[in-house]
């Protein structure tokens, strides 16, 4: 999670198929979501996820909430900084 000011989770239950969707990794302004392999053979691999891996950089717009067609991401402004979020939308 790092030092960030939101905590976003993805259900992989609902997010299936990355390769197919990217709608959060490409309207990502912060660029915190990145498509990456899960396999233990990189030479071939067959299964990716998405995953906040730059979630220290969000800034709490919501795009990715918006746009995801499986309502698969969620986000959660962590206590210290909501008023500080919560204003600025």
């Amino acid at each position: 999670m790092g030092k960030g000011k939101v905590k976003i989770k993805i259900d992989y239950t609902k997010c299936t198929q990355p390769t197919e969707c990217r709608k959060c990794v490409n309207l990502c302004p912060e660029g915190v979501f990145m498509l990456f392999f899960t396999d233990k053979d990189f030479r071939n691999p067959t299964h990716y996820i998405v995953d906040a891996v730059l979630a220290q950089l969000c800034n709490y717009c919501k795009k990715c909430i918006e746009i995801c067609p499986e309502n698969a991401i969620s986000l959660k402004v962590k206590k210290k900084y909501e008023k500080e979020l919560y204003i600025s939308r």
